[in-house]
């Protein structure tokens, strides 16, 4: 039954004639889904839009952050093998004498040089 504009009913009076019939209601209402539905994609976009390149961002200076820790990892094995040289070259003759001869092609004084050619066939 459709309520009209001005009908009484008891002590009420009816003041809006938007629910006219129950096809109406329900054409309003899938309509009012639509819109709702427009809107919440183009809000979705929208944050989309505005927190995607901060996240891209966010992502590279983390993939940046790894590189860096991973360097640092290179370095600190490779600072405690200088380390560890440093400490032989200090305290270790024999292993200080070893790297002159082979490093650095020093001799001691009176030694000779000799080289030995194999014969080729």
């Amino acid at each position: 039954m459709p309520v009209r504009f001005g009908e009484k009913y008891g002590n009420f009076v009816a003041r809006d004639s938007l629910l006219v019939n129950s096809s109406n209601q329900q054409r309003a209402t899938s309509d009012d889904m639509l819109k709702n539905g427009i809107w919440l994609f183009i809000l979705a976009f929208l944050i989309l839009a505005v927190f995607l390149p901060s996240y891209r961002e966010l992502e590279q200076k983390r993939q940046k952050i790894r590189q860096y820790e991973s360097q640092i990892e290179e370095l600190k094995f490779k600072n405690a093998r200088l380390a560890e040289e440093r400490r032989l070259l200090d305290e270790d003759p024999v292993y200080l004498e070893k790297v002159a001869r082979e490093k650095m092609k020093l001799l001691r004084q009176g030694e000779e040089v000799v080289h030995v050619e194999s014969p080729q066939e």
